[in-house]
């Protein structure tokens, strides 16, 4: 009895991920997290889904917390199991949604690390590869998420019109502009794989007709920002420093929102905080009536 429970789930879980990436248009990533998010859950609470109370819920998010699991990852496990139980409602399989009622916990706002001009350019000097640069360059010239980055294909660029268009977060399209002069690296890249029979601007050595994976670009972020000396430095981070550039250099907001893919336009203004942040660190270290250790 307990098999069969078991197999309408998982059936039950792939008709679920087939609406996220059909009717939803949700990237693979997403996906693929719903995916592992929703599996963790029945692992640990081990009964027919029809049955899910809210103090299963509770206690699964308890246990994760134990673990030491950010906030942020709780709470995105907490979306992934309102949306499955929503999309259950909706299907007539269940009656009521067991995490409807459960709050999500509070993220403390933190203000993203800008990479500096000197500390991109240190990071670039010291990597001994061209893809690799190539990738950093990407990152910190375009503002691209990292699943963006590694779904780039070579069409994607257009040399006449100077663009680079994306397919991005929720299965929308952008378009970023692209100025060679700014990513010499990228440019020889995109020369060195021509003769490569791949689509991918970054086909991965492993899977044969795939791109990398996000997991590649931490790993190549993390190799390279360590050695240079900056472990704070994330894939992010690359990002969130286009987009402060951008403002600081008087860029319209909306632009920025329209180049980043930001759903929200408060989103956006997060770069206005980053801006004055910075103001403030600047001016506490320059002014010469402020006393500071000798």
């Amino acid at each position: 009895m307990y098999n069969e429970r078991r197999y309408i789930t998982v059936s039950m879980l792939l008709q679920f991920l087939d609406y996220l990436e059909n009717e939803k248009n949700y990237s693979h990533h997403t996906v693929d997290a719903y995916r592992t998010d929703l599996m963790q859950f029945q692992n640990f609470i081990r009964k027919d889904i029809k049955h899910v109370t809210r103090h299963d819920v509770f206690n699964f998010l308890k246990h994760l917390k134990s673990k030491g699991l950010s906030p942020t990852t709780l709470n995105r496990k907490l979306v992934a199991i309102k949306s499955f139980y929503k999309f259950l409602m909706i299907e007539g399989i269940v009656n009521m949604n067991p995490a409807e009622l459960i709050e999500s916990a509070k993220v403390e706002e933190t203000i993203p690390r800008v990479v500096t001009m000197e500390e991109y350019e240190h990071i670039i000097s010291i990597i001994d590869n061209l893809k690799e640069r190539a990738l950093i360059e990407l990152l910190f010239s375009t503002g691209l998420r990292r699943e963006e980055v590694v779904s780039l294909k070579r069409s994607n660029f257009n040399f006449n019109l100077g663009i680079i268009k994306i397919n991005g977060k929720g299965n929308k399209d952008r378009v970023i502009p692209f100025i060679p002069e700014i990513m010499p690296n990228t440019m020889l890249w995109l020369e060195q794989i021509e003769d490569i029979d791949s689509e991918w601007v970054f086909p991965s050595n492993v899977n044969e007709g795939k791109p990398y994976t996000v997991r590649w670009v931490n790993k190549v972020v993390d190799k390279w920002t360590n050695k240079a000396g900056y472990s704070d430095i994330t894939p992010h981070s690359f990002r969130h420093s286009f987009g402060t550039y951008l403002y600081e250099n008087g860029a319209d907001i909306k632009a920025i929102q329209d180049m980043m893919g930001h759903e929200s336009i408060d989103t956006t203004n997060i770069y206005a905080k980053t801006s004055i942040k910075r103001n403030r660190q600047e001016f506490i270290k320059a002014h010469p009536l402020i006393k500071r250790p000798e």
